[in-house]
């Protein structure tokens, strides 16, 4: 869990516009806002990405026979949860359908 130190911007913000500050303490706080976001940021996408190399792991344990297809070759999972999906077929008929892995199309 992210301390709440890191996630609340606005209400940072608030209290600089709000103090008595002089222009130097300002432009401090507002580099420690931004440092602070930037850290949000890059935790978050590290999160991200754990969460889907372990799911792309549950996905190779889940499927026993993956019929010579190397799970490696298609590439960084970009989305991982459950998506809504629309599909033209060939007879023009629109299907949807629901998937839960999104990888990189080549």
């Amino acid at each position: 869990m992210i301390p709440s130190l890191f996630t609340n911007n606005n209400s940072k913000k608030e209290l600089r516009d709000k103090a008595d500050l002089d222009e130097e303490r300002r432009y401090d706080i507002s580099r420690g806002i931004e440092a602070a976001s930037a850290i949000l940021e890059r935790a978050k996408s590290t999160m991200a990405q754990e969460e889907r190399t372990k799911a792309v792991q549950e996905l190779k344990d889940l499927v026993e026979d993956w019929k010579n297809y190397q799970i490696e070759r298609f590439g960084e999972l970009l989305l991982y949860g459950w998506f809504f999906v629309s599909q033209r077929v060939s007879n023009g008929e629109i299907v949807k359908r629901k998937v839960s892995h999104v990888w990189p199309s080549y």
